[in-house]
């Protein structure tokens, strides 16, 4: 729809090489098809199902607004088009599109990212439009929270399930002179109940951001890395964010299996850096066989 020039303001279906808007969108509600109301109205409906746009997909937009702008299919209204994206260009499929901060002026077509660094207004730096702070209501919150707990005993029973499919037996500790002890109900919804309770009475600020340890260690590498943890912990800090590292206790040992048939053995220096997040309060080990994508899902909320 950008592309073909259809959220112009000099649109119309007389000015356009195409005698009509887009077939069938005024009966799809959308009046009147074309122009500046079509971008917002589409705009508003998209914001209550597309939370985050990937970098690739803005581009794709920028460059669409860039043709439908600077190649309008009206002679009459071209160079007033033009005018309005003046300060657009294409963006290579392949470049970073870096945030704009500069206030636009009154008759700027404004297609860029932005950073917002006044999180009390949340003012666009570009246009001075206020932004909509997306919040779940204190129900909404409720039925995330029991949801979440509901998945996790719901994904501890399938994997005990395939432990026992595989004969392989409970700890020793659960074992008495008449057999295997009843196991405990609800094991992984009552720890992640008990993670949720910890982050309400916890003392200090609140996380303002959470890692997925496990990912961060692991990621661009065959073994865990804990010296990409404590970079990324560093890195958020300077942004004025306090960090809380989410990680599966299994990866804390001194050695583990990684895989079948690999051990990993940590470093000292990893080993300090794990005890340098507990002693700071940044890190939260999740119990074994309990899914630690549940944590951080749930201290999103």
């Amino acid at each position: 729809i950008a592309e073909e020039g259809y959220f112009s303001p000099f649109f119309s279906p007389l000015s356009s090489s195409s005698s009509i808007p887009i077939e069938g969108i005024v009966e799809m509600g959308y009046s009147p098809g074309y122009g500046p109301l079509l971008f917002d109205q589409l705009a508003t409906e998209m914001s209550d199902h597309v939370l985050e746009l990937t970098n690739e997909s803005v581009k794709q937009l920028r460059n669409a607004f860039v043709q439908g702008f600077q190649n309008s299919k009206s002679d009459s209204n071209k160079s007033a088009e033009q005018h309005l994206a003046r300060n657009l260009y294409y963006v290579p499929y392949d470049c970073h599109l870096s945030p704009v901060q500069g206030l636009a002026t009154h008759d700027e077509l404004v297609v860029n990212r932005v950073s917002i660094e006044d999180n009390q207004t949340n003012r666009c730096p570009r246009t001075h439009a206020k932004l909509r702070l997306i919040t779940l209501d204190n129900h909404q919150r409720k039925h995330v929270h029991d949801t979440l707990l509901e998945m996790a005993d719901d994904q501890y029973r399938i994997y005990d399930a395939k432990l026992e499919a595989k004969g392989q037996k409970l700890s020793k500790k659960k074992k008495n002179k008449k057999g295997s002890q009843p196991k405990e109900e609800n094991y992984a919804g009552k720890h992640l109940d008990s993670f949720a309770k910890w982050l309400d009475i916890r003392e200090g600020r609140p996380f303002t951001a959470i890692v997925d340890g496990a990912n961060v260690a692991y990621f661009g590498l065959g073994s865990v890395n804990y010296h990409q943890v404590k970079l990324m912990v560093d890195a958020l800090e300077k942004m004025g964010e306090t960090p809380l590292v989410i990680m599966p206790q299994k990866y804390t040992q001194k050695k583990f299996y990684l895989r079948q048939g690999y051990v990993q053995e940590l470093t000292q220096a990893q080993l300090d850096i794990i005890d340098d997040l507990k002693t700071s309060g940044k890190f939260y080990e999740v119990p074994q066989r309990c899914l630690d994508d549940y944590y951080w899902m749930l201290s999103s909320v």
